[in-house]
């Protein structure tokens, strides 16, 4: 999913993106049916992202990386970096300080819970990465958690979608309904319901 942040900047586009409760997805503009794969904070207006996961490729390079991490901490939100490959990690970069904390390494603090995600925790087992969500169920290697965290995502955007739009056509039949007391000589706001 990509990000388009609010300062007009350039687009970041995060493995996993977790955003606030209440931050909208759909644009105003948006229509039924509209694909919802970008968080449009830029027409949206809606608060960043909380937090941020990124589980770079061998081939992304350290340059292109840290790119992405400056960008991060210029948008204020929390980045979590996954080294799923022979060290094992898990480096914490918060908006300030700019230096890494280690979050999780091969050594230890192995299963420590991610404040941000609400309790989701994070372990290596025999190389692989293992998430454990808040309800006890599990996600390895980061195929997967990259493939289910997009289709929660993506379900969790069409579901607010259809909220928003139930929400917009009650919003309407209300002022309908206040509109037909005026015409019969009542006004709604002195009417108990």
């Amino acid at each position: 999913m990509n990000w388009y942040p609010s300062d007009g900047g350039n687009a970041v586009a995060p493995d996993i993106m977790v955003l606030p409760v209440g931050a909208f997805i759909a644009p105003p503009d948006a229509k039924p049916g509209d694909s919802l794969n970008s968080y449009r904070q830029d027409k949206t207006g809606g608060p960043p992202a909380v937090v941020v996961v990124e589980l770079p490729p061998e081939s992304d390079g350290y340059n292109s990386l840290r790119t992405k991490l400056a960008r991060y901490a210029e948008l204020g939100t929390t980045a979590y970096v996954v080294g799923v490959d022979e060290s094992q990690t898990i480096e914490r970069f918060a908006p300030s300080p700019k230096e890494a904390e280690a979050w999780i390494t091969a050594e230890g603090w192995n299963d420590r819970p991610i404040p941000e995600l609400g309790g989701l925790r994070l372990r290596f087992d025999d190389g692989q990465l293992t998430v454990i969500m808040p309800d006890g169920t599990t996600a390895r290697s980061d195929h997967q958690l990259v493939d289910r965290a997009r289709q929660q995502a993506d379900e969790l955007e069409q579901r607010l979608f259809r909220l928003e739009q139930q929400v917009a056509a009650y919003e309407q039949r209300a002022a309908g309904l206040e509109q037909q007391l005026r015409e019969a000589g009542i006004e709604p706001d002195d009417t108990i319901i």
